[in-house]
Formats: structure tokens, sequence, C-alpha cells
């Protein structure tokens, strides 16, 4: 299963914005160091190919295009050698998925998402994977399977892929009376990243 990225009408948006507005745990998490263990659990790095349609210099992102079409704009870190990367090429894209966070139901009736790159995770046990961007993300998205028993949402990412992740306080899911359908905002930690291939 893929993982998503912020589709570029949201990088866009989130770039114009300073501090993400994210529900008071977020808001929290979002300034203060948390652990890497706190922020990912025992998230395991996933990656598939994606096409450059282009990269951005001034943003540090390269903009691929992924197997549905979508196009997607990457962060990358300053040691990523943008100048390598050409239109066409084909890079792996990795993606590391954090817990939820928070779980709040949403005002809006479609899928959006906003992001900060101004993250500061604990990572003393050296578990973050070298070469990758950190992120706190508020992700709006279509609710399509809540479990109880395992704590986990099931939800539509903007890239129309299903993803499930497991919630760090899983009473949330019934104290808000989450149910198939509903639109809620979902906030957790990503990180994100590009590898060179040869092909």
């Amino acid at each position: 299963m893929h993982s998503w990225f912020a589709p570029i009408r949201a990088v866009a948006a989130a770039a114009a914005l300073s501090v993400v507005a994210l529900s008071p745990v977020a808001a929290q998490n979002s300034t203060d160091t948390v652990t890497y263990v706190d922020a990912f659990g025992d998230a395991q790095l996933t990656g598939f190919k994606a096409q450059v349609v282009t990269t951005n210099k001034m943003e540090s992102q390269v903009v691929v295009k992924t197997p549905n079409q979508n196009e997607y704009a990457v962060p990358v870190p300053e040691s990523f050698p943008l100048d390598q990367v050409r239109e066409n090429q084909f890079l792996t894209v990795q993606h590391l998925q954090g817990v939820i966070l928070d779980v709040e139901k949403s005002k809006a009736d479609e899928a959006g998402v906003t992001y900060d790159l101004d993250v500061d995770i604990d990572d003393s046990d050296s578990q973050m994977p070298s070469g990758l961007v950190t992120r706190n993300v508020a992700l709006t998205a279509k609710v399509l399977g809540v479990s109880h028993s395992d704590g986990t949402v099931t939800f539509e990412a903007p890239s129309g892929e299903k993803q499930t992740v497991k919630v760090q306080q899983p009473d949330l899911l019934k104290d808000l009376d989450i149910k198939t359908g509903d639109f809620v905002v979902l906030t957790f930690y990503d990180a994100v990243g590009l590898e060179i291939s040869n092909t």
C-alpha cells in the first residue's frame, strides 16, 4: 500500500501559514519536543517509485507524479542533491507514517491537508531513517472504518488511497462517536524523503 503526500494545492496553503491551526493537544505537541517512539511507534518505512515533474529549489521541494497520476510536492533536506534531479526521472519516495495524536470532527466535508515543517523530534536512539523531513500534519479525511478494539481509524488520504493508522488515545474515537462516513481532522507526525533511482 502506497503512502500519501501533500497535494500541490495543499502545499501552497501550508506555505502561507506560519502556524498550522491545530487542536490544543496538537498545538502543544507541535512546539514541544516529542520522542521518536511517541511520534512514530513501531512505524515501518514504505516506498514507491514516482516520476519527477519539476523541482523548486527556493522551497526545497521536488514535485513528483505518483502511479495514479496525482502530482505532489515532497520536501527534501538541505543535503539532498536537487541539482542531480531531472524532469521525467524516476525517484523512490519514502514515507514514515506516525501514530494519530489527535482526532476531531471536521466542520468541512472535503479532504485537505496542512503541515508544519518546524518540528522537534528527540531521536537520541537514532531510530529515524536518514534523509527524511519530519512534518506535523493536520489531515482532513473521510473515515472509511473504525476499530475500537484495535484503536485504529481507516481513512481516505488526499491521494485517494486507503490507510489504517493507530490512534494514540483510542478513547477519542468512542468519545467523539466517530463513524464511517464522518469527516475528521487527524493530527500526526510523518516523515518523507526521496532517493535518486538509477532507472
